[in-house]
This record gives structure tokens, C-alpha cells and sequence, in this order.
């Protein structure tokens, strides 16, 4: 209901001497937009106020008062929060998270088989740690893209180039992520079984290579990025995670991350490898340029297809169950095929996706198999 017209008729009805109380804004609102805003005597203390007999002018209120500017500011103020709260989140690139998850989960599966139980506490923890230096790593990367002119409108990263963010609070969640992570090592320590001295070792190591990746000395721009992805998102989440959860320290984890690790690579190097003209442009080096188009499709594809292979010979050797991740095989078969056509877009997104449907299927396969037929246990 316009109430505003209501209002100005019942003004007609008393004669020239009956205002209003009403604020400023309010008072524009009722001269030249009584069209364009509805208020009501539940959420206009303006209109509460009644009318004002003994003045012939238009008593204004402190804006601060009026509810009604309460109400029009609220909608703006949420929409604000919702889109400044979704340019962080977006910042961390989620969808890369898969990286992190399937190490937690197959560390996690592989500890529960040495141990026959699952330490609930130190796995929240360890997912915790593993995840904030994993999101510390990506605004890192985020941050030294775009000071070395690597990231612009045509990058799949667009964080600091469309100032949805400042480099300043990119550099301020970076740090406070890597604090929660630092935090939640202390808990870490204090709810495993293992030496602490072997979590510190792990945990600072896994630290220290998302940092150097593209900060410090740039591992990223010197074409070592790729040997710091390989290990950090493979091998030593994975022996993180188990360590953790069984306060074993084994080689064991080692081998059953490769799989894992090469996907995870794959992720890497398609990334690279449609990044190739920015990342040149800014002199940086990376495997993808070193071997060009056809080299990087032809270790794309060993990258796909290796895991699938290595699991082939366990499921012939141990158990059948490591047949299961083959259920993935046509999307590994789809995305080599839009690797050769030149489709790198969101090719990287795509093999996040496989990586993570192929670490769920590679787990599930560990976890239904007795520990008998598994190899190393």
C-alpha cells in the first residue's frame, strides 16, 4: 500500500498547518517521489509520530531515528556482506580443494586399516590443517600472479584484476589461514599418538612448499612448481594423515599416494599448459612451455592414465577391489580428448572433478578390501 498518498490526503483534510514528523529523507520522499516509496505505521516511526498541529513547517528527525532508512539500508547491507563473503570464498578456488580432501580421506582409510579404528579428533584436525595451507597456498599464488602481471581479464583467477579484493586483504587472509592451520597443529599435537617432532617435520614441509610455490624464490616460475605439487598434494598429505592417525611413521603411504599424486599433477599441468602465453609473457618457465603443446598433451595424457595402469596390476595381483576406480574411466577418456582438441578453459576444473571421483572410487577399494590383500600391510 502507498501509504505516502494516504498520507498526503489526509494533510489536504486538516488544512495547510498539518505536517508531519518525519526525517529528511523522508521528507524528499513525500515531496517529489510519493510515487516510488511504500512505508507503513509498522516500520515508519515518522508515521507513528502522527501529525504535528501546532507548526506550519516540516519538522525534521535525526536520520539515526527513522526506521525507514533502517530498512532501506538493511537489503544493501546483507547484499554487501553476501557478495564481499563469496569474493573470498572465491578466492581460495574451492574447486580445487579435491586436491587436499582425497589425501585426508585415503591417509585416513589407510590408517584405519593399520589400526582398525579411526582417531575422529586428529582427523578434524589434520583436515583443518591441511585444507588452510592448502587455501593459504592458493591466495598466495593469487597474490604473486598479480604482482609479477602473470593474471588479467583472461585469466581463469581473477580476484585482483577485477578488484574484488585488494592485494593487502588477500595477503591478510593468506596470513590467517596459515595461522589456523599453525593452531590446529597445536591441537594436532595433543590429540595424536605421533612424535611431535615427526607431525612439525610434515606439516612445516607441506607449509613451506605452498608458500614457495609462487612465493619467496617463485618455485612456480622456475618449472620446480610442478615437482612441489607432485609431492605436497600426494605422498606427504597422505603420510600426514596417517601419521596422524596411527602415529606410525611408514613408507607405506608413499606408494599407495601416487595414484592420487598424478591426477592431482594432471590438474597442475593442464592448468599450465592453457596458461602458456600469460606465464611466458611474464617470463616465467614452467613444464608445460618447456615441452610445448604436443609434449604437454602426451604428458596430460600419461598423467590420466598411469593411475588407472598401476591399479590394474594391484587388482590383478591383490585385491579385485582396485578394479572400482575404472568406473572413471570414460570422464579420463573425455578429457584427453578436450585436451587434444585445445578445450583448456576449464579443463583444470574438470580433472579436479576426476581427481576427486577417482580418490572416492581408490579409498572405497581400500576400505571393502580385507587388510590381508593389501599390498604392505
Amino acid at each position: 500500500m502507498a501509504v505516502l498518498r494516504d498520507m498526503q490526503a489526509s494533510t489536504a483534510a486538516v488544512g495547510n498547518r498539518a505536517e508531519f514528523d518525519v526525517c529528511t529523507s523522508c521528507a524528499r520522499q513525500l515531496h517529489t517521489e510519493n510515487d516510488v516509496i511504500n512505508v507503513s505505521n509498522e516500520n515508519c516511526n515518522c508515521n507513528e509520530r502522527g501529525f504535528n498541529q501546532g507548526t506550519s513547517r516540516l519538522d525534521a528527525i535525526p536520520e539515526e531515528d527513522c526506521s525507514l532508512m533502517e530498512t532501506s539500508q538493511k537489503p544493501e547491507q546483507q547484499e554487501n556482506l553476501f557478495s564481499i563473503s563469496r569474493n573470498y570464498v572465491t578466492a581460495l578456488r574451492p574447486w580445487s580443494f579435491s586436491t587436499s580432501l582425497v589425501p585426508i580421506l585415503l591417509g585416513t582409510a589407510l590408517g584405519y586399516k593399520e589400526c582398525n579404528h579411526v582417531n575422529i579428533l586428529a582427523s578434524f584436525f589434520t583436515a583443518i590443517a591441511i585444507l588452510s595451507v592448502h587455501g593459504a597456498g592458493n591466495l598466495v599464488n593469487t597474490y604473486y600472479d598479480f604482482k609479477r602481471g602473470i593474471d588479467s581479464k583472461k585469466s581463469d583467477d581473477r580476484t585482483l584484476v577485477d578488484q574484488k579484493l585488494s592485494p593487502p586483504e588477500v595477503a591478510s587472509f593468506g596470513a590467517l589461514l596459515y595461522c589456523i592451520g599453525c593452531l590446529s597443529l597445536f591441537f594436532l599435537c595433543l590429540t595424536s599418538e605421533a612424535r611431535v617432532e615427526h607431525i612439525a617435520l610434515l606439516y612445516f614441509g607441506g607449509l613451506s612448499g605452498s608458500f614457495l610455490y609462487t612465493g619467496g624464490i617463485g618455485l612456480k616460475y622456475v618449472a620446480f612448481g610442478d615437482i612441489v605439487i607432485l609431492v605436497s598434494f600426494g605422498p606427504l598429505a597422505v603420510m600426514f594423515t596417517f601419521i596422524c592417525q596411527t602415529g606410525l611413521l611408514k613408507l607405506m603411504p608413499f606408494w599407495y599416494a601416487i595414484p592420487v599424486a598424478l591426477i592431482t599433477e594432471a590438474i597442475l599441468h593442464s592448468n599450465n599448459s592453457r596458461d602458456m602465453d600469460s606465464d611466458k609473457a611474464a617470463n616465467a618457465t614452467t613444464i608445460a612451455i618447456m615441452l610445448g603443446p604436443s609434449a604437454s598433451y602426451i604428458l596430460y595424457c600419461l598423467l590420466l592414465f598411469v593411475p588407472y595402469i598401476v591399479l590394474a596390476i594391484l587388482g590383478v595381483h591383490f585385491s579385485k577391489a582396485f578394479f572400482l576406480p575404472f568406473l572413471t574411466l570414460t570422464v579420463a577418456f573425455r578429457l584427453e580428448k578436450e585436451f587434444r582438441r585445445g578445450n583448456l578453459s576449464k579443463l583444470p576444473n574438470k580433472t579436479a572433478l576426476l581427481n576427486m571421483l577417482f580418490g572416492v572410487c581408490y579409498v572405497t577399494s581400500i576400505l571393502i578390501s580385507s587388510k590381508e590383500s593389501l599390498p604392505g600391510f
